[in-house]
């Protein structure tokens, strides 16, 4: 098909033939065409620069494009050539890094870029398109795919590379001797069974689908087996204690017995209940947090803890005594911005991997936010110059596909959202303890009507008695809704600026509002106390600011998880806000500071800078043979 064809051609026609987007449901069209940008692009313009963030997935629709990645301080090499229906680089829609590369444009045409935040929202909404999508992936997608809650998208036995990618297949020909006449390896798959354990473990965990696990762990095995080891042997030790001193004749013998059983049953249930809670308790680090999960199962207590990866300042390792050290066990200890100060990986192996995968991480993040600082000021500079774009939109985008409205009953007193703020209320069961006094007083007047009426029902006729029983009914609904009242309006509120936390009486008696800006939260963690606060869902939520008095806490609240990723989630959005309001603020003045440089040069007012004179090349010749004066 022709170039001239193939831009005629409707922009979703030419998505869906791409082997990447082939088996996409066809109800997903309108919004993968949603998402994805047409731009045109000029001969030689500069598609990407090499450094700059990459977090988008770039399509060749017509014209050609080449990669070239500096070598050195001016040496360029070329990396690969993108033709029309190619398309690079698939793993940064899950995973963010820099442009290995520069990229420019050999021949005009134009270019289609799926942004990773909209993908990664039009994956949420048709979670089959991944499995269609995944065998064409390169090997970092599908390993970060792997390493994420996206695996949960997957189908058994979904094919997996293993092979060559499609760029290392045009590399090989490329090097390939033109005499040469073997073909390159081909492409190599395998089937694929994504791990369901390690997804629903994922989905306990309250992970973001989008976020990658670089370290997850258990406490080590070993301490596990020497408890266990421990355990086994107190346990034949109280069996055999009274066995040996009493013998097992005898009703004496059979009492012994039964009593060196059940004695031998206490450290054998202590290591079961141990062996349970080990099964439980999990620490992993992400590209967005440190996550440490603990759930003591007859307690019923469930403690997660969530740090931002960003928070992090520094990380210790340490291996208690010889033994320690010889099986690889240790500690990790985060210290962190927030008061809880210390994130403990405890009596982990191998603690020093969690080291490294902060350092990668921060690394990572760090080289990131340098690319995007010089972005920014590349885009200052460019706009205040008024340099045209390298590519300029086709059409604008469409406006966002209507989601159909579910008519759907929402339990009463949950949340709502009002102007994009966020208004959570107690869960019911916070009810329960405020509502038994007043329900016990219900319930003894109802029992004393029901006495009166039938036992002594001349006494219940009196004006006096039925009409104080009738107040004193009155005062317990009036109490009873004064309750319910005063439970409602506990709110908890969380805006793109603020958490509150508001308590007011009813009949607006009084007040109490407390309040915690997001930039200033330090670590937000979740606890869920008792049987039915871990079989109902609810818990409390702890905001730890930088201020000693300024904690707040959200009492009895549902899925305090998913209210603490929200708060994450939030405090993320509002941290690039205020980052790009101030590096626009600045770079503005960068930009102002170079055109005034160059206007005080031009009108004479800055003396220029002389170059060296040029080396007289006689002369040096003649020197070679001067003697050397010292």
């Amino acid at each position: 098909m022709s170039e001239d064809l193939v831009i005629r051609e409707r922009k979703i026609d030419f998505l869906v033939r791409l082997p990447l987007f082939q088996g996409v449901p066809t109800a997903a069209h309108a919004l993968l065409n949603t998402i994805a940008t047409e731009y045109e692009y000029p001969r030689e313009a500069i598609i990407a620069h090499q450094g700059d963030v990459a977090s988008q997935l770039y399509i060749v629709r017509a014209g050609q494009l080449e990669a070239f990645s500096r070598v050195g301080d001016s040496d360029y090499v070329k990396q690969a050539t993108y033709m029309a229906g190619s398309w690079f680089d698939d793993r940064w829609l899950f995973e963010a890094d820099i442009h290995p590369a520069t990229v420019r444009a050999r021949l005009a045409g134009r270019l289609i870029i799926i942004p990773a935040p909209q993908f990664l929202d039009f994956i949420k909404t048709y979670p089959s398109a991944l499995n269609s999508m995944y065998p064409h992936l390169s090997l970092m997608a599908q390993d970060a795919i792997t390493r994420s809650r996206f695996q949960g998208y997957l189908s058994a036995g979904v094919r997996r590379r293993v092979g060559p990618t499609a760029e290392q297949l045009a590399t090989l020909a490329a090097e390939r001797d033109e005499t040469e006449t073997a073909e390159p390896a081909a492409e190599r798959f395998e089937p694929f069974t994504p791990n369901q354990e390690q997804v629903r473990r994922y989905a306990k965990f309250q992970l973001l689908p989008e976020e990658v696990v670089y370290f997850e762990t258990r406490r080590s095995w070993k301490t596990m087996s020497f408890r266990a080891a421990v355990s086994l042997v107190v346990g034949l030790f109280l069996f055999l204690i009274p066995i040996i001193l009493l013998g097992t004749s005898g009703f004496t013998g059979t009492v012994m017995l039964v009593v060196g059983g059940i004695s031998a049953l206490i450290p054998l249930l202590n290591l079961g209940v141990t062996y349970l809670n080990w099964l439980n308790c999990y620490f992993l680090v992400t590209n967005k947090r440190l996550i440490r999960y603990e759930n003591k199962i007859l307690s019923f207590r469930t403690h997660v803890e969530k740090v931002d990866i960003m928070k992090v300042q520094s990380v210790s390792t340490e291996k208690p005594g010889l033994i320690a050290n010889w099986l690889n066990i240790g500690t990790a200890a985060i210290t962190t911005a927030s008061q809880s100060s210390v994130l403990y990986f405890d009596f982990i192996d191998r603690p020093q991997e969690v080291e490294n995968s902060i350092k990668r991480i921060s690394e990572l993040n760090r080289t990131i936010d340098e690319s995007q600082q010089r972005a920014s000021l590349r885009r200052a500079v460019e706009g205040y110059f008024q340099v045209p774009p390298a590519y300029t939109p086709v059409n604008p985008p469409p406006a966002p596909a209507r989601q159909g409205r579910m008519s759907r009953l929402r339990e009463l007193f949950v949340q709502r959202e009002v102007a994009g703020s966020i208004i959570y209320h107690k869960h019911p069961f916070g009810l329960l303890r405020p509502l038994v006094y007043p329900s016990a007083v219900a319930l003894v007047l109802t029992l004393i009507n029901i006495a009166l009426y039938y036992l002594l029902p001349e006494l219940f006729a009196l004006p006096v008695v039925w009409g104080t029983l009738a107040l004193l009914g009155l005062g317990t609904l009036g109490w009873l809704l004064w309750v319910v009242e005063d439970w409602r309006n506990d709110t908890f509120q969380l805006t793109d600026r603020y958490v509150f936390d508001i308590d007011r009486l009813p009949l607006g008696l009084r007040e109490s509002r407390k309040q915690a800006e997001l930039s200033k939260i330090e670590n937000v963690r979740t606890e869920q106390l008792g049987f039915l606060a871990s079989i109902f869902n609810f818990g409390n939520v702890h905001i730890e600011t930088a201020g000693a008095d300024s904690n707040l806490v959200f009492e009895n609240v549902r899925t305090p998880e998913k209210i603490q990723n929200e708060i994450f989630a939030r405090r993320e959005a509002l941290r690039q806000k205020l980052s790009r309001s101030e590096d626009d603020r600045k770079q503005h003045d960068y930009a102002m500071l170079i055109d005034l440089y160059y206007q005080a040069v031009e009108q004479g007012r800055i003396p220029r800078h002389q170059a060296l004179p040029d080396l007289d090349r006689e002369e040096d010749e003649s020197d070679d043979d001067a003697p050397l004066v010292l």
